[in-house]
Parts: C-alpha cells; sequence; structure tokens
C-alpha cells in the first residue's frame, strides 16, 4: 500500500541495483570481491539475491578469501591474481581497509584491452578510495565511489521518509480493527449463544407445526426458509448493536444485560483489554532519528 520498501536504502544494496540497471540481468555475470570486510559482503548478498551465482573473493590472504568464497560457493583468490580478474569479471566491489589505490588506471586498461566491447562495472565502497578516479575516462568502464551511492541512499531515505505518514495511518487502521476484534469478543459467546437459543426453539416449533399439518417436502422447506430467515432479521439489529457497544468499551455490560433477559448461562468474566487508539495519528515529525532509522531498514 505504500512505497516506503520500494528504493533500497544502504550503500551495498545500492550497488548491486546500479549494476543491474548497468548490466541487466545478472544470472551470468562474473562478480569479483576486492577486501574481505563486511559493506562488500553485503553487496555481494545484494547481488546473489539479483540472481548472481559466480563470486570470486580476493583478499591479501588466501585463507581468509576462502572462508568467505565458501559462504558463497565461490572462488577464493589473492591479489597476484588482479590482472586476470579485471579481464574476466563483470562486476568488481572494491572494499579493503588499505591507505592507498589498489586498481590503478593502468591495470584497469590493461585488462580493457582484453576485453573489447565487455563493460565493465566498478563499485568502490572503500574510504580511502581503493580505485584510481581516472578510471571513469576508460571507455566502457563505469564506476561508482561511495560519494556516489550516499547519494542516491540519501534520496532513497527522503522518499521512504515522505511514506511515514501514509504508513503510521495505516498501522493505526490495523490496530483499531484488531483492538476492535477483540473488545467484540466480550459478547461473541453471548450472541452466538442467543442464536443457538432462538434456533433451537424455532426448530422445536416447526417440528410441531409439521407434526399437525401434512406438508409436502417443499411447502416443509418453505416454511423452514421463512422462519429462519424471520430469525435472522429480529436478530440483526441487536447483534450489531451488542458489536457496536463492546467497541465501545461496553460490551460485558449489555452482554450480562441479554443474558439475564433470554435467562442464558453466565459466561466468564472477559480479560480488560487496552484502550482503543485514536483513529487519526499525531502528524509525524521527520527527523534525523527517524531518517536513521529508516535507512537502516532492509527489505
Amino acid at each position: 500500500e505504500t512505497r516506503i520498501s520500494v528504493n533500497p536504502a544502504s550503500v551495498s544494496s545500492v550497488a548491486a541495483g546500479l549494476a543491474q540497471q548497468l548490466l541487466g540481468d545478472l544470472t551470468d555475470r562474473q562478480v569479483a570481491l576486492i577486501g574481505a570486510g563486511e559493506m562488500g559482503a553485503v553487496a555481494v548478498r545484494a547481488l546473489i539475491q539479483r540472481g548472481v551465482s559466480e563470486v570470486t573473493v580476493v583478499n591479501r590472504t588466501y585463507e581468509r578469501a576462502q572462508i568467505l568464497a565458501d559462504a558463497w560457493g565461490g572462488k577464493a583468490a589473492t591479489f597476484q591474481h588482479l590482472p586476470r580478474i579485471l579481464v574476466n569479471s563483470d562486476v568488481i566491489i572494491v572494499a579493503t581497509g588499505a591507505p592507498h589505490i589498489i586498481l590503478t588506471q593502468e591495470m584497469v586498461e590493461q585488462a580493457m584491452n582484453e576485453r573489447p566491447q565487455r563493460p565493465l562495472f566498478l563499485i568502490d565502497i572503500a574510504v580511502p578510495r581503493d580505485i584510481d578516479p581516472d578510471v571513469r575516462r576508460i571507455p566502457n568502464v563505469f564506476l561508482r565511489d561511495i560519494d556516489d551511492l550516499q547519494s542516491q541512499v540519501d534520496d532513497n531515505v527522503r522518499e521512504r521518509a515522505s511514506e511515514i505518514p501514509l504508513v503510521e495511518q495505516i498501522v493505526v487502521e490495523e490496530v483499531t480493527q484488531a483492538v476492535e476484534w477483540l473488545m467484540s469478543l466480550d459478547v461473541v459467546s453471548t450472541i452466538t449463544d442467543l442464536r443457538g437459543q432462538i434456533e433451537e426453539l424455532r426448530q422445536m416449533e416447526l417440528d410441531r407445526l409439521f407434526n399437525k399439518l401434512d406438508l409436502d417436502e417443499r411447502e416443509r422447506e418453505l416454511i423452514a426458509t421463512m422462519s429462519h430467515r424471520l430469525v435472522n432479521k429480529i436478530l440483526h439489529k441487536p447483534t450489531l448493536q451488542l458489536k457496536h457497544e463492546a467497541v465501545h468499551g461496553n460490551g460485558a455490560e449489555y452482554a450480562s444485560k441479554v443474558r439475564r433477559l433470554f435467562d442464558l448461562e453466565p459466561t466468564r468474566k472477559p480479560a480488560t483489554l487496552p484502550a482503543k487508539p485514536a483513529l487519526t495519528p499525531q502528524e509525524p515529525q521527520t527527523n534525523p532519528e527517524r531518517i536513521r532509522q529508516c535507512q537502516n531498514l532492509e527489505f
């Protein structure tokens, strides 16, 4: 009913979405993760959710790379394999803790010479940067760094925040319906018992009538149907009124009176329910904390 979950609100999810926009179907795409940090791992998981099946994890130590690769059923490699990985990959996510550039313009140019006309999508989510920003000049190379991604995240978070009033209204409406249903339980057993008693009397009178009159099957059905409709019409408004009083907190009192009037067996005392929420929520105030919470939502 709302668009609060339409746009991703994390850097990693935005990166995966951009890769899909650029490359289309990711099912057969080759993805490499350089670095074994959490942000890179989250980005890879987001790509896998979009259909990626081939993942290579590259790290300075093979053992660390192997741990992550095993988690995704992928391959492990070290930095000495970077030239070949640049040639073979469609998407490369770089997220190391290195204080210097990992992928230089020269490295990327050499790789692109071996893969003409094949686009390469580079995602740099490291701070400081792991990829030379000049690689943007290379044909068919598409670089998105943390600033690009964060800008998109901020836009998405603002759009999510704009949906909060509608979400709150929906929550209030649903909670109100739930509370009304719970409060109506005060009178459900009374309504059931009352209808059961009336139905029993109806059947008794029908049996008495049918025993006195010589009626065929169709005539019996017509009389039974008429009596059933009559009972429903008589009980309709009292049933609605009982439910109405229950919603307004008077269900137990009215149910007790009905039981006394119709000599129904007493029912156990219903549990006390929470106060009914207001039908209209207060105007929400969008604030930094609200936006932060919205940004942390993952869908």
